[in-house]
């Protein structure tokens, strides 16, 4: 039940550095590769000092490809040796980063890239084609590695993309916290054919570092072993409010998930999960009055509090007129309109799958909640 860091850079090492320790991480390459190597043997050290059992992994922003770079490495035998149990990142930079694929020549996005990581060392080792070499994959934002066999798995995903003027989705078109890609934020396992668990919140780059649903995802993901994955199965919309100039009505479902056993400990009211139209991260599709349609979208998928029953569900069904994320660009003066919002609680105390309808006057919904346990250790 400890928290540790660390930070040398290779000016002023630990007196626990042998000078093979010294030698080994002046070998390295900057970046990445020696943040991770400098935190392994930091690992190491607190291990044998403390006489841990085993260890927690997080990284945030810069450190989740630092945090990739251990596991995918084996660095001082930590995956081997059975050390690691579970590695989460927190707007983390696992897949590589856009903006450090392509700031060369781009003095804005290398002013953006100066919020992940000021030194052009180290924005170099989170360029794609970097992640690519480093660990042997065809896709920087996949891994082929068995080294996360045994190990849980969870990325923290921020989505706000109010930070930085929004240079970023002006630029890509894309998902993003001011700072990252949504997309940039989790990777692909091969490892893990149940995935692994991913959880986007309503948080810029740096508002995650104080956003208490996020804060107790974290806390949900070093305690619990139980996780629930929930989904959108299917919609259907009895008026979808489209004009009649542009044909099939597009409707998001943008989603909010609150925890009521975070507001009994902690009196939290922010939401542990949040799916937004505005953020692009909303599931969508096309509907025809009275149409129904299969979804079968992601809306959360991470670990409840030990003691937690249900999670409340607030879900708002849009028609959307313009939205570049979406590709819809009717109406740039009024970008949607409300068609409905529906709200219901989800239990998450059983074991199992189950699926439960929720309508309301013009809006009917089909919500799936799957519910199992996921042990450190144990391959999923």
């Amino acid at each position: 039940n400890q928290v540790t860091g660390v930070a040398y850079y290779g000016s002023l090492p630990p007196a626990y550095f042998s000078a093979a320790d010294v030698a080994a991480v002046d070998a390295a390459e900057r970046g990445a590769p020696r943040y991770a190597l400098i935190i392994a043997k930091h690992i190491r050290e607190v291990i044998r000092r403390s006489g841990a059992r085993h260890v927690n992994l997080a990284g945030a922003s810069f450190g989740g490809v630092i945090t990739r770079t251990i596991i995918e490495h084996d660095l001082e035998g930590l995956v081997s040796g059975g050390w690691i149990v579970r590695w989460l990142t927190l707007e983390g930079t696992a897949g590589g980063v856009w903006i450090a694929t392509r700031v060369a020549n781009n003095p804005t996005l290398a002013t953006l890239a100066t919020a992940i990581a000021p030194d052009p060392s180290d924005v170099a080792t989170m360029s794609y084609d970097h992640v690519r070499a480093s660990f042997n994959t065809p896709d920087a934002g996949r891994s082929t590695s068995a080294n996360f066999a045994k190990i849980v798995v969870g990325f923290q995903v921020s989505t706000n993309h109010d930070m930085n003027g929004q240079a970023l989705r002006v630029a890509t078109l894309r998902p993003n916290d001011g700072v990252l890609l949504v997309e940039d934020q989790a990777i692909e396992l091969d490892a893990r054919p149940r995935g692994p668990a991913i959880v986007l919140t309503d948080s810029t780059h740096e508002s995650a570092r104080t956003h208490e649903g996020l804060v107790a995802d974290v806390a949900n993901f070093i305690r619990s072993s139980r996780r629930a994955r929930i989904r959108l199965v299917e919609a259907s919309v009895s008026d979808p409010r489209e004009s009649p100039l542009f044909g099939t009505g597009e409707v998001s479902f943008s989603t909010t998930l609150h925890s009521p056993e975070a507001l009994r400990e902690w009196g939290t009211t922010t939401p542990i999960a949040t799916l937004s139209r505005r953020f692009g991260t909303a599931p969508w599709a096309k509907f025809d009055p009275g149409q129904r349609v299969t979804l079968d979208a992601p809306l959360f998928d991470w670990f409840v509090a030990p003691g937690e029953q249900t999670l409340t569900l607030s879900l708002n069904a849009e028609q959307v007129d313009f939205s570049t994320y979406y590709n819809v660009l009717e109406n740039p003066l009024d970008d949607a309109k409300a068609i409905e919002t529906l709200g219901f609680d989800l239990p998450v105390a059983t074991l199992g799958t189950q699926r439960y309808t929720i309508a309301g006057v013009g809006l009917s919904v089909v919500v799936e909640v799957e519910v199992f346990e996921e042990l450190p250790g144990q391959p999923q």
